[in-house]
């Protein structure tokens, strides 16, 4: 998918018109069509724009930012997977709708599974480190 078709998509899932999204980000609502075209791409400031509109879906955005300016040798290395960063930017976006202690509950669950599957695979001592870091912040929330 191109960052125009991610932006449309994202938009439309919003609700926000292309002048509408000018409106909030700023950016001339005929260069977000253009973009959205594939007919221009996106600049540094457009996607500064967007991740104040659209916060959510900031690393979507930064991944297609980046697919749509590097060259495909520098994006093999760096091994995006689309599958696994929208899947993840949509369960990101899922846990945000919940409130506070529904986010710890869920967030806890999911680092318990995690602890629970890297004691038994034999590998907890190489994630146990983020684990607590993990517990930490979800206890700041």
């Amino acid at each position: 998918m191109s960052f125009g078709q991610t932006l449309k998509e994202i938009r439309i899932a919003n609700g926000d018109s292309l002048r509408g999204l000018a409106e909030k980000s700023g950016i001339f609502f005929t260069f977000i069509d253009k973009v959205e075209k594939g007919k221009s791409v996106p600049s540094e400031t457009m996607i500064e724009g967007l991740f104040k509109v659209y916060p959510l879906y900031r690393r979507r955005l930064s991944i297609e930012y980046c697919k749509a300016k590097l060259p495909n040798s520098i994006l093999k290395e760096l091994n995006f997977d689309d599958i696994t960063e929208d899947f993840l930017d949509n369960i990101l976006g899922l846990v945000k709708t919940l409130d506070t202690s529904e986010q710890k509950n869920i967030l806890n669950l999911i680092i318990e599974k995690i602890e629970y599957m890297s004691f038994k695979n034999g590998h907890y001592d190489e994630v146990k480190e983020m684990i607590n870091e993990a517990k930490d912040k979800i206890n700041e929330l």
